[in-house]
């Protein structure tokens, strides 16, 4: 018999543990459901960094060898997306109406459908609009320096 080891986190392994309670209530080998008796725990707030504006304005205006990368970067930090869900943004999920743009997608992390109202500055980034199945933002080859 081969055995697995696998690291699971104390989340996964809660999840793990009440199944396993109700399990054992539901074919009948325990009377109690545990699971309704032992209560989980709860994660301490942790502190998360975060850019300053000042310092968003720097990295704006820094050179950078790959003008997708830094695109993308801003892109997100003016959107508030994910680099999970803009790594697969198309132009078929843009929208405009009247003066507005606004995109609709489903999150990667939560599966939910999404409306996104696109500001003028992220809009600048987005570039000259294409083919609707083509991701907007492809990779490209670094500048070479000078």
């Amino acid at each position: 018999m081969i055995y697995h080891i696998f690291r699971f986190s104390n989340l996964c392994s809660l999840h793990f543990l009440f199944a396993s309670f109700y399990f054992t209530f539901k074919e009948r080998i325990i009377i109690d459901n545990l699971s309704d008796i032992v209560k989980g725990f709860f994660k301490a707030e942790v502190e998360r960094p975060y850019l300053t504006l000042s310092e968003v304005q720097k990295l704006a205006n820094a050179e950078c060898r790959i003008p997708v990368i830094k695109r993308a970067f801003l892109f997100a930090y003016l959107t508030g997306l994910r680099y999970s869900d803009l790594e697969k943004l198309k132009w078929k999920v843009l929208r405009e109406n009247e003066d507005e743009l606004r995109i609709i997608f489903n999150q990667k992390k939560t599966d939910g459908l999404e409306y996104l109202y696109i500001s003028q500055n992220a809009e600048e980034l987005m570039g000259a609009k294409g083919d609707p199945d083509i991701k907007k933002l492809e990779r490209q080859k670094p500048t070479r320096r000078s």
